[in-house]
């Protein structure tokens, strides 16, 4: 398994991540749903396979874990149905789990379970996994075990439980794979590629968004046919762009961005992806950030909060420093500037974990050519953030942000009494 693994995680970093999961997903179908019976072990080694490159790989990698949150979604569907498929079904479903116990079972799915397994019912009642008809725990546990052994020796210590009910992903082609991204999305179903009306509808759509040249045109269409971020991400970068060309990826994205009628977090990750890949495109965003901020006044308040998010994302995620700021002339701040600046640090400061802060704040300490920047954050991070702070804000919220305040307030301090040394 650990060969395995690593070979396909190989593939995974020199191949197209959808291609990837497009073939993988075939493989793995045709090996477990067959026409006879295929025995329990193999299919639970395929699962574990799935489920060490979902926590190595990534969430792209889509695993159907076997807790609650999928067995009772899957167990409703059953509710009711009294056909000749509905008890292997449920006898499959229900000891493997290994989470039906008294308190976590829901009242709607109790009774087709009893009514279909009494025997069973009443073992898991009783919390005895032993009176189980024909179930076994030791396979399960063994490979549990092994996947937690594989898992830790990849270093892999990222999030990696898939917070998606069962009608997401069922209706992935009409609404997007939303869980990638990393946030909810509540937007307009996504277009069909297989549709022909599709090519028109996102032409119309570009011609709207003032997408005037065909550079604009087929980035923005990739923006807007794409299944998730590493998919536009992957399709961007075989247009092969160069040069200015190239950077009309970072102008589209961001006006796409701002010009959506709720903030989409598509964009925020795709833009931290494309900085990750390479500085020159950090050096754009940051660039286009510097435009923007320039012009706050002229924006409307849609745009204006959804780049109030996307800086805040590119600050947390490192994408983008807090040197981003140093257009600001903080000893002539207008409003829009002190209100933008108050929404992203807010954001920033209170979303971001201690530890990640201290080193944000401390790059920006590090390097003495940023010392008016340095000063005018200090300032403003005093003086205008926790102003009022009370009327706007409840009692935990204005106490979280006044301890991240003094923390940052610390960590620049205490570097700049570094480089005074």
């Amino acid at each position: 398994m650990a060969s395995v693994s690593g070979q396909l995680e190989e593939l995974y970093m020199a191949n197209s991540r959808n291609d990837m999961n497009e073939t993988l997903t075939s493989v793995l179908m045709n090996a477990c749903v067959t026409a006879h019976l295929m025995p329990a072990r193999l299919i639970m080694e395929h699962v574990l396979l799935v489920s060490i490159l979902h926590h190595t790989v990534g969430i792209e990698v889509t695993l159907f874990k076997s807790g609650a949150h999928f067995t009772f979604q899957i167990l409703n569907i059953h509710n009711g149905e009294n056909t000749v498929n509905t008890h292997p079904c449920l006898h499959s479903i229900i000891p493997d789990s290994k989470m039906c116990a008294r308190r976590a079972l829901p009242h709607s799915i109790r009774a087709p379970c009893v009514r279909f397994m009494l025997e069973t019912m009443l073992a898991l009642k009783n919390n005895d996994m032993r009176k189980i008809p024909g179930y076994d725990p030791e396979p399960v546990e063994k490979l549990r075990k092994l996947q937690r052994t594989l898992v830790h020796n990849s270093g892999s210590g990222r999030e990696t439980q898939l917070r998606v009910s069962l009608d997401s992903l069922l209706a992935a082609d009409q609404i997007g794979r939303w869980w990638i991204v990393g946030s909810s999305w509540s937007g307009a179903p996504m277009l069909d590629s297989t549709t022909p009306q599709v090519s028109s509808k996102i032409l119309e759509l570009a011609r709207k968004q003032r997408m005037n040249t065909d550079i604009r045109r087929n980035i923005f269409c990739v923006l807007m046919g794409s299944e998730d971020f590493l998919d536009a991400f992957e399709k961007l970068l075989k247009l092969g762009l160069k040069d200015q060309q190239e950077r009309e990826i970072v102008h589209v994205l961001i006006d796409c961005c701002l010009q959506e009628k709720t903030y989409n977090p598509f964009y925020s990750y795709l833009a931290s992806k494309f900085c990750e890949y390479e500085r020159r495109f950090q050096m754009t965003f940051q660039f286009s950030m510097w435009d923007k901020i320039r012009d706050l006044g002229n924006l409307s308040a849609t745009a204006f909060s959804n780049l109030v998010s996307l800086l805040a994302h590119l600050l947390k995620t490192k994408s983008l420093s807090l040197s981003v700021f140093k257009v600001i002339e903080f000893s002539e701040l207008d409003k829009p500037k002190v209100h933008f600046l108050r929404q992203v640090l807010n954001m920033l400061l209170t979303k971001t974990e201690p530890e990640e802060l201290n080193h944000i704040f401390g790059k920006l300490a590090d390097n003495p050519k940023l010392g008016m920047l340095r000063e005018g954050l200090k300032l403003f991070l005093t003086h205008f953030l926790l102003k009022n702070i009370q009327a706007h804000q409840s009692a935990q919220e204005a106490t979280l942000l006044k301890e991240r305040v003094e923390l940052a307030n610390r960590t620049l301090q205490a570097k700049e009494s570094k480089l005074k040394l």
